[in-house]
């Protein structure tokens, strides 16, 4: 088969894209064999599937034949990779929600794509910010009650931008006292 991709989905689960079509996963079979059925199965009763061995683009059986609905345009896979990309933008990093969105869309638009079909297909911000909240607050602690549930086994916690281990000191002080801080090879903390 030709043609053939991974594409994320709005929540950041695998779809595959062949020939402008969209599959989602339907089901793992014992074997190890996932079984895709039609992004519009439920809205177009479309019967169209296809079984691939495991999570890879092999496919082992196929059923192409759409019933009438719409193909996806090169828009519609960019909307998608776009939201997957806020997602995963949203994790690492610790700026706007709103900000971040606004930049990827930022991103298409310098592209050739057509603005008022984009208008049209762009989900709004305000139906989807939940969603990319909870991705941030996966990796956030609840609130502490005592300081023995402190819990430090998670990575981002325990190194700097350059992957070394250190010990995280929480300080709170004005720019100045910072900055005296920084010009010091000492510290004393009580």
């Amino acid at each position: 088969m030709q043609n053939i991709s991974f594409i994320p989905s709005f929540r950041g689960n695998p779809m595959i894209l062949i020939y402008n079509h969209i599959f989602i996963r339907w089901a793992t079979r014992d074997n190890g064999a996932i079984y895709w059925k039609c992004i519009f199965k439920k809205k177009s009763e479309c019967k169209a599937s296809l079984t691939t061995s495991s999570l890879n683009t092999k496919i082992v059986s196929s059923k192409l034949v759409h019933s009438d609905h719409k193909d996806f345009s090169s828009l519609d896979v960019r909307l998608y990779q776009c939201l997957d990309n806020v997602g995963k933008r949203s994790r690492e990093e610790h700026g706007s929600i709103h900000s971040i969105f606004r930049d990827e869309i930022n991103k298409i638009l310098e592209q050739e794509y057509d603005k008022e079909e984009l208008a049209s297909k762009m989900p709004k911000y305000d139906n989807i910010r939940d969603r990319f909240y909870t991705k941030r607050n996966q990796d956030i602690p609840s609130l502490l009650k005592s300081l023995e549930t402190i819990d430090h086994s998670l990575q981002r916690f325990q190194n700097t931008t350059y992957k070394k281990r250190f010990l995280r000191i929480i300080a709170f002080a004005s720019d100045i006292q910072l900055e005296i801080l920084s010009k010091s090879k000492r510290w004393h903390v009580d």
